[in-house]
């Protein structure tokens, strides 16, 4: 049995249906498909070594024109993170390079992550203004 959802994968998995339902028809009239996955635990799921040992939580395919967008996505927020050098937050960068070998042999896949981020700017004691 899967691990029940945190608040933040909820609220994440809550909009994105939400988004969905509202933009069916747009999706059927342009051909997109979308897939959610929910990624397993370490040692399970699809772990990135180059990240830190970085398991996203979840992994969003979608389908569009030939081609395949896939997007890693860590719905928990920054406040347990190490600073914008955290292997998690830099991982938006690896996965370019790993997009391009993937490229070489297929020029249709386009490989994306994110974390979003719930935690008040505030919060995160990382040194910064906002201005």
């Amino acid at each position: 049995m899967p691990v029940a959802l945190n608040e933040s994968e909820y609220t994440f998995v809550d909009h994105l249906s939400t988004y969905c339902t509202d933009k069916k028809e747009d999706f059927a009239a342009k051909g997109i498909e979308l897939f959610l996955l929910r990624n397993q635990s370490r040692g399970k799921g699809i772990g990135f070594f180059e990240a830190g040992n970085f398991y996203p939580d979840f992994i969003l395919w979608i389908l569009h024109g030939g081609k395949q967008y896939v997007t890693f996505i860590e719905p928990h927020g920054l406040l347990h993170g190490s600073g914008p050098a955290d292997p998690k937050i830099q991982f938006h960068k690896k996965i370019k390079e790993i997009e391009e070998r993937c490229q070489s042999q297929d020029p249709n896949i386009i490989l994306n992550s994110f974390v979003l981020s719930w935690t008040p700017f505030a919060q995160l004691n990382w040194g910064w203004s906002r201005m």
